[in-house]
């Protein structure tokens, strides 16, 4: 971690004084300039998004109140520092057969004007990944019990490629690509080039823990790992995969998010974008 050190000279006295961060020391007699000094330090604070498992760990079938998130305002509650840049990682959705057209147009609608109301705010980019078809087939079995659900013909409709063998299904599976690689990559990049002494990254993604241990143990980076959780998650879904990469852990819940919206209506320079109205 970087130490920025200030000398303020005086003839008799001279003192060693903790700053407002961890990471600046004033060396010298404190005057109240210096206090205006300090005040005006913090530390550079990056915040890296996977916008797919927040949304699937913690915000998925919510009602109004939860989605239209104010990025900038959660990252500073949660370090309690001034965000410089909020990296938020995400890809648009793609219509599959499980999904109505007009449900699909709506839940696309709504994704977009997300997307457009953080390319609003400058202190927020988007990168953005793809979703990839396609079909697997295996053994179907119960969610809880992990026991095998038995003979096709005894299955919801929702696996509609079910195959003659017993108990297995080939289902149309959508895969999320490039966002894990993106975050590590952004991520690295910021640690290398210096723009970052605080990264938050908002995800419980296990493929993420080397990336975050070598910000923490080679960089010298703090690192604090959001894992998105809700009162409904059986014990091991609420496991934070990312503890002991990280510098510090931080359990983000519905009820945080809820505090952390943005307004109804975005409104920059001669641009606007409004909240949908399911959201």
């Amino acid at each position: 971690m970087r130490v920025h050190k200030v000398i303020l000279e005086h003839p008799y006295d001279t003192a060693i004084i903790p700053a407002i961060t961890p990471n600046v020391f004033v060396v010298g007699q404190m005057y109240p300039v210096a206090y205006q000094f300090l005040e005006g330090m913090h530390m550079k604070t990056r915040m890296y998004v996977d916008g797919f498992n927040l949304f699937n760990r913690i915000l998925k079938g919510r009602g109004p109140g939860y989605k239209w998130i104010d990025l900038p305002a959660l990252g500073e509650h949660i370090s309690a520092e001034p965000i410089d840049l909020v990296r938020y990682f995400s890809a648009s959705i793609r219509k599959h057969s499980n999904i109505s057209l007009l449900d699909y147009n709506e839940k696309r609608a709504n994704q977009q004007a997300l997307f457009n109301a953080y390319r609003l705010d400058p202190r927020i980019e988007l990168h953005m990944g793809l979703f990839q078809v396609k079909d697997k087939s295996g053994m179907l079995v119960n969610k809880y019990t992990r026991k095998p659900l038995g003979l096709c013909s005894s299955l919801p409709k929702l696996f509609t490629g079910c195959i003659a063998a017993k108990g297995v299904a080939t289902i149309q599976a959508f895969e999320e690509k490039k966002t894990d690689v993106n975050i590590a990559s952004y991520l690295l990049k910021d640690a290398y080039e210096g723009n970052v002494d605080l990264a938050i990254v908002v995800s419980n993604d296990s493929d993420l823990y080397e990336p975050l241990r070598i910000c923490k143990e080679d960089l010298g980076i703090k690192v604090i790992a959001v894992n998105p959780v809700s009162a409904n998650m059986r014990k091991h879904a609420r496991r934070n995969q990312l503890i002991g990469a990280a510098s510090q852990c931080y359990e983000l819940r519905p009820g945080i998010i809820k505090k952390h919206q943005m307004t109804s209506i975005i409104r920059y320079s001669k641009s606007m974008m409004q909240k949908p109205k399911s959201w």
